[in-house]
């Protein structure tokens, strides 16, 4: 891939510099595929895009400030006409250009049909604040619909879940919004891990459920798997989905791996198709 594009970034190219520019799940993500993790295949449409589109919407005038102030004041009314103005706010041509391009490349290298379009703010997945299920994420998407879920991305920027959230946790760091386009994984089981749980009294907890992205997104009912950080012994079980017991020992491995790297405990997503494991997102323990 072209290290000259302006706009998008191969995810394997990321780095720490790019934070302002990727965000926080693009590096993550970029830190273990760099490092040997299996990461699906894709590349990060930058925060410059991003900037531009708000401009669009709030005027060529730097745009942080009136969004600040739709925050603080919680103006609902405000916030609505601002919506619909994003709706309808088009990218440029040179964007849409890049995008095009860089879709039919990867799409071309990697034989992929389907697609996962997924937020990466440079506010979320931090030490500090997770933002977990705040900003909108995107699967099974359509080469030719990718524009459309990135601006969908975008617009829960503005969402009213993520403005009661800053105000919540009285965030006023106005942060940016870059998006992940990835290679969408047709997992058969998914989950997450949590590298030191506290309702695994800070063991390994793995929570597993059929399918794409339920456990995430709260749809399903994990099956749980508590294990001993200093033995991998399996301290308590439910349903194992199909997996046998050195599958979960080699995914607390690896995420025991991903600690040591990352330097903290780690909430990690991942899933598995065809007997291989992927991991989709790793970031900090929060709460």
């Amino acid at each position: 891939m072209s290290n000259r594009n302006k706009f998008t970034k191969d995810l394997s190219k990321v780095s720490t510099e790019d934070r302002e520019k990727a965000g926080s799940k693009a590096i993550n993500l970029a830190l273990l595929l760099n490092n040997g993790f299996p990461v699906p295949e894709g590349f990060v449409v930058l925060s410059d895009c991003f900037d531009e589109f708000m401009e669009n919407v709030f005027g060529k005038s730097d745009w942080g400030p009136k969004f600040k102030t739709i925050v603080a004041e919680h103006d609902h009314q405000r916030r609505d006409a601002i919506f619909l103005q994003w709706k309808k706010a088009a990218l440029s041509q040179e964007i849409n250009e890049e995008i095009s391009k860089m879709i039919q490349t990867m799409a071309k290298a990697y034989e992929i049909q389907k697609w996962a379009v997924r937020s990466s703010s440079t506010l979320e997945d931090t030490s500090q604040y997770a933002f977990a299920g705040q900003f909108d994420s995107f699967l099974n998407v359509d080469l030719n619909n990718i524009t459309e879920y990135i601006r969908k991305c975008w617009i829960s920027f503005i969402s009213p879940r993520v403005i009661s959230y800053r105000r919540l946790h009285n965030i006023d760091t106005t942060g940016k919004m870059a998006v992940i386009i990835q290679r969408m994984v047709d997992a058969k089981y998914s989950g997450v891990i949590f590298t030191a749980s506290k309702q695994a009294d800070g063991h390994i907890l793995i929570e597993i459920a059929q399918g794409v992205g339920g456990v995430v997104a709260g749809e399903d009912r994990p099956d749980n798997l508590f294990l001993d950080r200093e033995t991998l012994e399996i301290i308590r079980s439910e349903t194992m989905l199909g997996l046998n017991r050195a599958d979960f020992l080699k995914l607390a491995a690896k995420a025991l791996q991903i600690e040591k790297l990352t330097g903290s405990p780690q909430d990690i997503e991942f899933c598995v198709e065809k007997n291989k494991i992927w991991f989709l997102q790793t970031r900090p323990i929060t709460a």
